[in-house]
């Protein structure tokens, strides 16, 4: 489809134009793929999750609620209304931080898997209408980041989490399941933004908690928006673009031509990143480095005098002397380093956390940020590590990719099976983990999706 690159006030209808006109046969194979392997990654996810105060926490809720039973809360036998569902599952999808990331950043997957899910097993769509929605709902999220000019900008100058906007990639994704006009696209869009926003101030608590609300929320408010306009719920027609709009706020309207680039051709699910470590993703390449230098060089943990690492500003920000375990590089860093991996077990495991050793190494820890790589790619999510042996020794390793990242290669379904039966064996089971791999990698030729959604239930 051509797109007329008009004026910032026309962009609401160019792209809900976009959306209307999107379908799974125009989906290039490898988006496809791509998208399959984000939707296996991210419903394991929710599945442990549940584990997680966060999931555990508003599974709960969602349950004593009661009403319609139209949508799976994964993990569990509970049935509910589908924004709720949406709310459960895309809070539990980002109750650990093993759930991907993407090269804009951020976690898009825990909102839009949640909302596309719960839209389509209500409406009782096809696989492929599924994966052509979820398509949708990273190129318009992803987009809209890259348009207000990035997580860090937004974090440094609003003081905002960028991925509240996934919402609105969340609302796109439903509204296209729903098969809504494009008039109706824009209403969604308006009805989001009444309620999407996340301070960044999560960033301090104490448990990942609010954190994990945020992406649950932003899949209830785009659940909700599309299914208020699909019922004639208006907003105004050009959220996006508007004099006091989504652009206005959080300062894209220079950029606005950003939201409509490469629509159709490029697609945004091809650049998302899969984790490989129960950590916050800056930390992944930290470890990826480390483990290998101890790896290659026979090291245990004792042999350590010292870590000093370097990233880039963006990234010690995140994750330098966290209160928050799971996004703290001198908790993370040293439990990797004694248990030679770091799955969810060894992350979440309490005698590890309170190992003397690890708070030994984590006080030999220097994070600083680099201004090269700073300069090379802000976004990056590389680390250089030199760890300085008891007997004098200096071994450094740059990783500038972790592996799992879209521009580190490809990895294989094999791969991502294996990832998910280490994560949610304990809760399916591992027949059933095979089985939940079988039908995603099938999906194109499922009819109903009960098929996909009655493998997220534990069988007892």
């Amino acid at each position: 489809m051509r797109l007329n690159r008009g004026t910032a006030m026309s962009l609401s209808t160019e792209l809900a134009d976009y959306c209307v006109s999107t379908r799974y046969e125009a989906v290039p194979a490898a988006a496809v793929l791509r998208a399959k392997g984000v939707l296996l990654d991210e419903l394991c996810c929710m599945v442990l999750g549940r584990r997680l105060p966060a999931g555990e926490l508003l599974g709960r809720y969602v349950a004593s609620l009661g009403g319609g039973q139209e949508a799976t809360v994964a993990g569990t036998a509970v049935r509910a209304p589908r924004a709720f569902a949406a709310l459960a599952n895309g809070t539990a999808g980002h109750a650990d931080e093993l759930d991907g990331a993407h090269i804009t950043e951020g976690h898009p997957g825990a909102t839009l898997v949640a909302t596309c899910l719960a839209v389509a097993e209500k409406q009782r769509a096809s696989g492929r209408e599924l994966l052509n929605a979820l398509v949708l709902g990273y190129d318009l999220a992803t987009r809209l980041v890259d348009t207000v000019g990035g997580r860090y900008h937004l974090l440094t100058t609003r003081h905002v989490h960028t991925d509240f906007l996934h919402a609105f990639g969340a609302a796109a994704g439903a509204s296209r399941l729903l098969g809504l006009s494009a008039d109706q696209h824009r209403h969604a869009w308006a009805l989001t933004a009444c309620q999407a926003i996340s301070l960044a101030a999560f960033f301090e608590e104490r448990e990942h908690l609010s954190k994990s609300f945020t992406y649950g929320h932003g899949a209830y408010a785009g659940v909700t928006a599309a299914v208020l306009a699909e019922l004639g719920m208006e907003g105004n027609d050009d959220v996006f673009g508007a004099k006091h709009g989504v652009l206005a706020a959080w300062g894209g309207h220079d950029r606005a031509g950003v939201l409509l680039a490469g629509l159709g051709t490029d697609f945004a699910v091809m650049d998302v990143n899969f984790k490989f470590y129960s950590a916050g993703y800056p930390i992944h390449a930290q470890i990826e480095a480390t483990l290998g230098l101890m790896r290659d060089h026979g090291l245990r943990t004792a042999d350590i005098a010292g870590i000093d690492v370097r990233a880039t500003t963006e990234c010690v920000e995140v994750v330098d002397g966290r209160r928050m375990p799971s996004i703290s590089a001198q908790v993370m860093l040293p439990v990797a380093m004694i248990a030679g991996k770091l799955g969810f077990a060894e992350a979440h495991n309490e005698d590890n956390l309170r190992d003397p050793e690890v708070k030994r190494l984590g006080d030999t820890m220097t994070l600083t940020a680099d201004a090269e790589m700073d300069r090379e790619n802000h976004r990056g999510r590389g680390a250089a590590v030199t760890l300085r042996t008891t007997d004098g020794r200096e071994l450094f390793r740059h990783v500038r990719w972790p592996h799992g990242h879209c521009r580190a290669g490809d990895i294989t379904w094999d791969e991502l099976v294996g990832k998910c039966h280490g994560m949610v064996d304990e809760d399916l089971g591992p027949a059933q983990v095979d089985e939940l791999a079988d039908v995603i990698a099938g999906l194109d030729g499922v009819d109903d999706l009960s098929a996909l959604t009655r493998l997220l239930v534990p069988r007892t």
